[in-house]
């Protein structure tokens, strides 16, 4: 029988998983939400890390006890306060990673070892962040452990659409939850050539949740500062945190409305005016971000000497499918 794999894919805002042994492949959901989609959240609840959407669901009742985004906290040396105890990120990615095969090896009724872990392509040979997620996954219990990078791994993945033909040139535009990354294919019969790669790791779904955010905490000047100071005393930094969340929660919602709608309403809190955002407006407020997306790719082309005319598709991952597209 062949050993079985835990392939894991670590994402700034929501991980998954699946279990390969002998051609077959089992996703593996979260037992909290039946969701494929796991949350990439911590809570530190009495002494005891709670991630996925148990941590989710608590983050308004302390936020300071909440965190989410670890990737991006990964490689850098300072511990994250949650609540009166500290944590190094390496320690909250390890607890994911442990959450996810202690279900995984439940799901499917075996121990995993060996694992694959999909990272972004900033994370190259010499990056400290290849080894810190290897390290996590090894005090996670999971031994070997390999490293893909996110837009390779996004070639080899099913697709909606045209199916890439053996000599055809493919540009990946993969726009993540907390990084973007591109990479150059060439196809191949059996297997593929991946020419060259870039990321922006500053770059994706929660940078631009956090641009409307931001307008939505503009928008709201004329009502929220008579509402933190009625209430005095150590609760203002409270419910500082818990409208930081909201305005978060808010943004992210008024983004996925317009994704079937041009006009986007959201009530932030009882008693306020509920925040509005049309189709245009998101437009003209996340165009900055995209047109570096778009900066990335021309920047990758350029590197290898290819020109936009030489790529056959673009290959655009979004969640749990992926899309092939003709450029323009």
């Amino acid at each position: 029988m062949a050993e079985p794999i835990l392939v894991v894919d670590f994402g700034t805002c929501f991980s998954s998983a699946a279990v390969v042994s002998g051609g077959a492949v089992q996703l593996i959901r979260e037992p909290a939400s039946g969701s494929f989609s796991w949350p990439s959240a911590v809570y530190a609840d009495e002494g005891r890390l709670l991630v996925g959407s148990l941590a989710a669901s608590r983050r308004n009742r302390d936020p300071a006890r909440w965190r989410s985004e670890l990737k991006r906290y990964l490689g850098q040396d300072d511990a994250i306060i949650l609540g009166d105890r500290s944590y190094l990120p390496l320690q909250l990615v390890t607890a994911i990673l442990t959450a996810l095969k202690t279900e995984a090896d439940r799901a499917a009724g075996v121990s995993t070892a060996r694992a694959v872990l999909s990272v972004p392509a900033s994370y190259r040979r010499a990056d400290q962040r290849r080894t810190l997620m290897i390290t996590a996954a090894e005090a996670a219990g999971l031994s070997p452990v390999e490293l893909l990078s996110e837009p390779v791994a996004a070639v080899f993945a099913p697709v909606i659409g045209p199916q890439p033909k053996a000599g055809e040139l493919i540009l990946v535009y993969d726009f993540g939850g907390g990084t973007f990354d591109t990479a150059l294919v060439r196809i191949g019969d059996a297997d593929h050539a991946v020419l060259g790669s870039d990321a922006l790791d500053d770059c994706g779904g929660v940078d631009l949740d956090a641009i409307l955010a931001s307008r939505l905490a503009a928008d709201a000047d004329r009502w929220l500062p008579s509402a933190l100071s009625a209430i005095g005393g150590q609760g203002i930094q409270d419910t500082s945190l818990r409208l930081n969340v909201t305005f978060g929660e808010v943004a992210h919602s008024l983004k996925h409305q317009l994704s079937d709608t041009t006009e986007a309403e959201e009530l932030v809190l009882p008693g306020a005016p509920s925040a509005h955002l049309s189709r245009m407006e998101l437009t003209l407020l996340t165009t900055p971000l995209l047109d570096r997306t778009v900066e990335c790719c021309r920047s990758l082309l350029e590197r290898l000497e290819a020109s936009i005319s030489e790529v056959s598709a673009v290959l655009t991952v979004v969640p749990c499918q992926i899309a092939i597209s003709m450029p323009t």
